[in-house]
């Protein structure tokens, strides 16, 4: 079967267990979704791969709709309107859409990932030649190891890396336009899409672009790049950069739309900054994020900032 006809399948049973789900809801499956599950013997490997990605959005889902009260005062009560058909129709196909497009999302990853980890999770794997990878939180890495070299995709977020020796396999991380070759030990991979930061806590890494520049990158050293361009090398902090291993979010004289956007990555739902001049906010500090409600907690008193939640699962954050 061609890439691209096991890529249309995995679409479709997307598509058909979500609108499934706004119509029989989790407890059934329809006629419809069956009559294509039996139709080919592709049709039940995808679906079933569907269902298990549903049931980790379900977590989040039911998170954001906390139950209601037992009892409403009557006042209260006069205000509140009862659900129409067709607002339960509309919030029926929203869902929907939400459901196929994170599915949709998430799904190359997931058959492509040989290691991954949730939101809020962190692990530390030991790898075939012995190496050891620190994954961090919604991160993914695949990984392709031959006689020949010892590759590693970072497919999302953040991992370091301690390499084991051997001469005759150069140790590779590919992230979005880049990769990094270890020439020591033990270095870190941020990707976010074709962009990568790259800092080394032990000796020495090359990170070459597919557009040909490179860098080479010490211990005690920091490099940016994105598509084609590759940044100055940089001065960074070992145990800055290390923080995260440890559950902690260090920053330095940061802008507060990055460290918003570092907490938002254990937060099982969506946490946004609104306002241009608070995000460009420089500040410094430490932060556990083992904890995020807890954490946004302390940065909102810190800095005097003003949360509106939705449910459990959104966090808007202003001043």
């Amino acid at each position: 079967m061609k890439p691209e006809d096991d890529k249309a399948i995995i679409a479709q049973a997307a598509r058909l267990l979500a609108d499934d789900l706004c119509r029989n809801g989790a407890q059934g499956t329809g006629e419809a979704i069956e009559a294509w599950r039996v139709s080919d013997p592709r049709h039940d490997k995808h679906l079933a791969e569907m269902e298990a990605i549903w049931r980790d959005l379900g977590k989040v889902a039911e998170a954001s709709t906390p139950p209601l009260p037992a009892e409403v005062a009557p006042r209260r009560r006069a205000r509140v309107r009862a659900p129409t058909p067709r607002r339960t129709a509309q919030a029926g196909a929203a869902l929907a859409a939400a459901i196929t497009l994170a599915v949709l999302a998430d799904v190359p990853l997931r058959l492509q990932a040989d290691l991954r980890t949730g939101v809020g999770e962190r692990r530390i794997e030991q790898l075939a030649d012995g190496s050891r990878v620190w994954l961090d939180t919604n991160s993914a890495v695949a990984l392709d190891f031959t006689a020949n070299r010892r590759e590693v995709q970072l497919l999302r977020g953040r991992a370091e890396f301690e390499v084991a020796p051997d001469r005759s396999r150069p140790f590779t991380v590919d992230a979005g336009s880049g990769a990094t070759t270890a020439l020591g030990t033990r270095f870190i991979v941020q990707r976010q899409g074709d962009a990568a930061d790259v800092t080394v806590t032990e000796h020495a890494v090359q990170v070459a672009l597919d557009s040909g520049a490179s860098a080479r990158v010490a211990e005690g050293q920091t490099v940016h790049y994105q598509g084609s361009t590759i940044g100055a090398v940089r001065p960074a902090s070992r145990d800055t950069a290390m923080a995260w291993t440890r559950g902690w979010l260090v920053f330095e004289d940061a802008p507060l739309g990055d460290v918003v956007k570092e907490l938002a990555r254990s937060h099982p739902g969506i946490i946004r900054l609104v306002g241009s001049a608070l995000s460009e906010r420089r500040v410094s500090g430490s932060i556990a994020v083992d904890n995020p409600e807890e954490a946004l907690r302390t940065l909102e008193s810190l800095l005097h900032l003003r949360a509106t939640r939705i449910g459990s699962v959104v966090i808007i954050l202003h001043a």
